[in-house]
């Protein structure tokens, strides 16, 4: 079994409490799931990717950088998966944390963000 998590679920963040309380509560569930399920030769692994340039921000006021080093790609993600299917079968790969090298943020709305000067935020990982 491999789930699609999120770096939200490792650590939360500001207008984002819901959506990191899910991916919290999802990495609570795999956690016990693979407990639950490891005696029965069930692997239980939890990808958790950083931004991923997808639609899923088309209808957010933020979104990753432009350049191809700001954020992952789907193709990423299924590489990934690949990984831990691959994986011989007494290996149990639990988790795995991927993001992109310069981790930038783009907001839409520069004015939604007041407290910060900068209509963007990069972070080094």
């Amino acid at each position: 079994m491999i789930y699609i998590g999120s770096e939200a679920g490792l650590k939360g963040s500001r207008q984002g409490a819901i959506y990191c309380a899910s991916k919290f509560a999802l990495r609570g569930f795999c956690q016990a799931i693979r407990e639950e399920s490891s005696g029965q030769g069930i692997r239980v692994s939890l990808i958790n990717p950083g931004m991923v340039d997808t639609a899923f921000y088309n209808n957010l006021d933020f979104h990753p950088g432009k350049q191809p080093e700001h954020s992952l790609k789907s193709t990423d993600i299924a590489a990934t998966v690949n990984y831990i299917l691959s994986a011989d079968p007494h290996v149990v790969i639990d988790e795995i944390n991927i993001n992109p090298v310069h981790k930038v943020i783009d907001f839409k709305n520069k004015k939604a963000h007041s407290t910060s000067n900068h209509s963007s935020e990069t972070r080094d990982n």
